[in-house]
């Protein structure tokens, strides 16, 4: 959520600026007084807002995994041993769904997280997405 934060604010990634660096610098350049756990919360409503968008746009669960050679060894390299196991990839999946606050069976913010974000107007967008996943 803290990349999302810097990313949303333009902030380089190549200085490597911790956190509350980066915090203090947005709010010297708006103005606004930031506090950490407000960035965060920046992040997050950012985040979810983008899942909402994909998954307007058609995007769903089974699109969340990653290329199949993930999966499999490779001849070299930090995989060569121990490739990713699938099970535990999408049990990662559903854990990071639950931290966020978004279905575990759809990945869909739930209406209860987008209050608690302010961003309880998603939820109009979402009615198509929760209408085909019943």
């Amino acid at each position: 959520l803290w990349r999302t934060f810097g990313d949303s604010g333009v902030i380089c990634s190549f200085v490597p600026w911790t956190f509350n660096q980066q915090v203090e610098m947005m709010g010297h350049l708006t103005g606004w007084d930031y506090t950490t756990a407000e960035a965060l919360r920046l992040g997050e409503r950012v985040v979810t807002m983008h899942r909402a968008y994909n998954l307007r746009e058609g995007l769903s669960v089974a699109d969340d995994t990653l290329p199949k050679r993930f999966f499999k060894p490779t001849p070299r390299g930090g995989l060569k041993d121990t490739p990713l196991d699938p099970e535990n990839f999408v049990q990662a999946v559903e854990t990071f769904y639950e931290l966020m606050g978004w279905d575990t069976d759809t990945g869909t913010p739930t209406t209860t997280k987008l209050i608690d974000l302010g961003i309880e107007w998603v939820e109009e967008e979402l009615a198509s997405v929760r209408a085909t996943a019943v």
